[in-house]
């Protein structure tokens, strides 16, 4: 779907008005009013407002946070493997795979 299959003219207009902004700018409205919608965006637009969309910036990093701390217990090459597997299914996520 793109913006333009919106059958509503104000929802349209709406969409492209909290697109033109940065994800750090919007209001929690306008972060619900594209969730809500975020089958009409690009792949390149749900990556940029990813964290809007899909997770919270603090809820990322205190996930990131914890499994850091529970993995440095472990060797290095198991921290750096895991590291690894984490990112890829962030990344394969992301991209609608």
């Amino acid at each position: 779907m793109k913006i333009d299959d919106l059958q509503e003219v104000g929802a349209r207009e709406e969409l492209r008005k909290i697109l033109s902004k940065e994800p750090q700018e919007l209001t929690d409205y306008e972060s619900k009013f594209l969730r809500a919608r975020r089958s009409y965006l690009s792949k390149e637009q749900r990556l940029k407002y990813s964290g809007v969309l899909y997770f919270s910036r603090p809820a990322l990093y205190h996930e990131l946070k914890t499994t850091f701390k529970f993995l440095s217990k472990f060797s290095k090459e198991l921290v750096i493997g895991v590291i690894i597997a984490i990112v890829a299914f962030w990344i394969i996520k992301f991209s609608g795979w």
